[in-house]
């Protein structure tokens, strides 16, 4: 049980929303949705949901040895035709042995990402 608190917790802190710091306004959305393609979380490009919904996902990156349950790693990115409101990216823990070298891991993604949105 407290890996999974800890799983949330670290999730929640890398979950950029548009009112965060990193300026998201000021990122095409065609940009985000290829900021983590170097690592493998590739996205279709920029698409349209419903509405005035838009947004870009990843295939979720397995992680670890083979084995039935793994753990995962994806990207998204949501907004609106022209503008980015939000990213996450999403850790998903099915192997608790595995846990902690998928918690570093995503603190390494989640710090190039962080480095590439301060740049852009």
């Amino acid at each position: 049980m407290n890996k999974k608190i800890h799983f949330i917790v670290m999730f929640f802190l890398f979950f950029i929303h548009e009112n965060a710091s990193a300026g998201l306004d000021d990122i095409s959305p065609h940009v985000a949705c290829n900021l983590l393609t170097n690592i493998g979380l590739t996205t279709q490009g920029w698409q349209h949901y419903f509405d005035d919904e838009y947004g870009c996902k990843s295939i979720s990156i397995a992680l670890g040895p083979p084995n039935y349950f793994r753990n995962s790693l994806s990207f998204q990115v949501e907004g609106t035709p022209g503008t980015v409101k939000e990213m996450v990216l999403l850790l998903n823990v099915d192997n608790i042995s595995d846990a902690a070298e998928a918690h570093h891991l995503f603190l390494q993604v989640a710090q190039e990402l962080l480095m590439k949105l301060r740049n852009e």
